[in-house]
């Protein structure tokens, strides 16, 4: 009997152990707890903000969500090759593309969806839910230009890095583009091309392979044009983020809506779980630290008087984006646009 409280306390803790053991294996849980798998590309999220945001989920909603990030393109191609995940975080145009081909589950209860997006394809709050809209934006260097740079004529007069020159014509132009030799036929895409030619010969644009913003960042080039998702990682204070001057007469920013999608064999209540934790001030908190503006119209957190909140809530508040639908001809023909546009500035340079 004198050893009867031992036994006690070696019972209580083979307890204590086998409970852990049936919730958590390796530090994941079983099939008990719900469990989902989640892929991304680093240049939409840095990896350790996603990895913030699933663990603050898994502590208040309870959903295990299991993450893993690609460096690239190629790299998340090659995965879906072997398999693919329960959730991937992407764009609407990347999304409208997957839905077409039947590889998105839709909710049948759908999350609320504000009224501006449900127009948009794949349907917003039973396909694709997103988070808020990616824009590109201009990084200033404080310490080597004081340029006010509230025009296009006066931002392309000075030393300006980009890593791709067709968005800068799809948004002089509003949209109004191909990406096919059949634009050269419009005036209008003529004077804004001869324009980015012409900064082009100056070596006052500056097409670059690396990232646009790091010749900003590291004090090489005054400015960059980058996505305003590079706002989630800077903490330069010499470096000001701004948005872009827009040409006389266009009134909107073209923008990407960043969200999730369900793929299809993907546990639906688990993933339902996930996505309605998003809610409210918590959607719009998570959109400012991913760089997104977001998609509700008001917002008076903490977030909103810091610099991405002061940059970006406007947007939200004064209507001042749009989002391209994925069929348009010049997202078919981004690729090969942006490629024959470098072959050409190439021989100016």
């Amino acid at each position: 009997m004198k050893h009867g409280w031992l036994r006690v306390l070696v019972l209580a803790v083979a307890a204590a152990l086998c409970a852990g053991m049936v919730l958590y294996s390796g530090g994941k849980p079983q099939a008990s707890v719900e469990s989902l798998t989640l892929w991304y590309m680093e240049s939409d999220c840095p990896p350790e903000i996603m990895e913030g945001l699933v663990n603050r989920c898994l502590k208040e909603s309870g959903v295990y969500v299991e993450t893993a990030s690609f460096a690239d393109e190629a790299s998340l191609g090659a995965a879906f090759l072997e398999g693919q995940p329960d959730l991937l975080f992407c764009g609407h145009l990347r999304a409208t593309q997957m839905d077409a081909r039947g590889k998105l589950l839709k909710l049948s209860d759908p999350l609320p969806a504000p009224e501006a997006l449900k127009a948009l394809r794949p349907t917003v709050g039973s396909v694709f839910f997103p988070l808020g809209s990616r824009l590109p934006i201009l990084l200033v260097n404080t310490a080597l230009t004081q340029a006010e740079l509230d025009t296009p004529e006066a931002l392309l007069e000075t030393v300006t890095a980009v890593n791709e020159v067709s968005p800068l014509l799809y948004l002089a132009l509003e949209g109004q583009m191909t990406g096919t030799a059949a634009d050269e036929q419009d005036p209008k895409w003529r004077d804004a091309y001869n324009a980015l030619a012409e900064a082009v010969f100056r070596h006052s644009l500056i097409p670059v392979e690396a990232d646009a913003a790091a010749y900003a960042a590291e004090g090489l080039l005054p400015c960059a044009v980058t996505p305003s998702t590079v706002l989630s990682t800077l903490t330069d204070k010499t470096i000001e983020p701004r948005l872009l001057p827009l040409p006389q007469g266009v009134a909107r920013y073209p923008a990407e809506l960043m969200g999730f999608v369900l793929l299809e064999g993907a546990d639906q209540a688990a993933g339902e779980a996930f996505l309605r934790w998003f809610d409210g001030a918590r959607m719009t908190e998570t959109a400012l630290s991913l760089g997104l503006v977001p998609i509700v119209q008001s917002y008076t957190g903490s977030g909103a008087n810091s610099a991405t909140g002061r940059l970006l809530l406007p947007l939200a508040e004064n209507g001042a984006l749009y989002w391209p639908d994925a069929d348009e001809p010049f997202f078919q023909n981004r690729e090969a646009c942006e490629l024959r546009l470098r072959e050409i500035l190439d021989l100016l340079i």
